[in-house]
């Protein structure tokens, strides 16, 4: 499960490129019904990953999935990494389990508001950049996940 990490940030970005390309030709309820499902997917991605760590023993509760790097000056060399440790998964859990509770309370609360795609857009982005923020293993991650939201 912890190969799957990259699903966690997937589902609600391929949420907020479905929407923002595709959202004018679909009906409001089916935009806010693609929205909640990228965002329950992430739910179920984070709660894998905080099953799987559950049985790891303590000392192996922490892992760093590396991506790429960033930028390398040198010696000194920043990572696109996210690390996956109890807190980042609970904090995970929390961030799309209420996203998925206010997409869902959304769907009939906006229904009659203009440029409602838009809205789900940037509710899926936000889960995305808060995701960013409390997964990412370096000052760099965190930054870009706080300008994000």
């Amino acid at each position: 499960m912890l190969d799957s990490v990259w699903l966690l940030f997937a589902f609600p970005a391929l949420g907020a490129l479905i929407i923002l390309f595709a959202g004018r030709w679909m009906s409001q309820k089916v935009v806010g019904w693609v929205a909640s499902a990228a965002v329950l997917g992430a739910f179920l991605v984070a709660a894998g990953l905080y099953l799987s760590l559950v049985g790891l023993p303590a000392e192996e509760r922490s892992v760093t999935v590396t991506w790429w790097d960033w930028m390398t000056i040198g010696s000194f060399h920043v990572p696109a990494a996210v690390l996956i440790d109890p807190l980042s998964t609970v904090m995970a859990l929390v961030v799309t389990g209420v996203g998925f509770l206010i997409h869902v309370y959304s769907i009939g609360y906006m229904d009659h508001e203009k440029r409602y795609q838009r809205y789900f857009f940037y509710l899926n982005f936000f889960i995305l950049a808060m995701l960013v923020l409390v997964m990412s293993n370096n000052f760099l991650g965190m930054f870009v996940g706080w300008e994000g939201v």
